[in-house]
């Protein structure tokens, strides 16, 4: 595998226009990576809906009974 500095050197000879589509792709395939994070943490929010987690909080955010 590659590493980040050689894609980089071969990056650097394509010509303007290619620069600029790979830009792109690498944009595109970034949202499509962060769309598919976003849906899993809304399906996970969702599901857990209605949940106690209280007792895996840490003692600082629980809230104190009775006082």
């Amino acid at each position: 595998m590659a590493d980040v500095d050689s894609i980089r050197n071969q990056a650097s000879l394509l010509p303007p226009s290619e620069r600029a589509r790979l830009t792109k792709l690498l944009v595109e395939e970034d949202q499509d990576e962060t769309g598919v994070g976003l849906r899993g943490l809304a399906a996970l929010t969702e599901s857990s809906r209605g949940e106690d987690w209280s007792e895996f909080y840490p003692a600082s955010l629980r809230e104190k009974k009775g006082g």
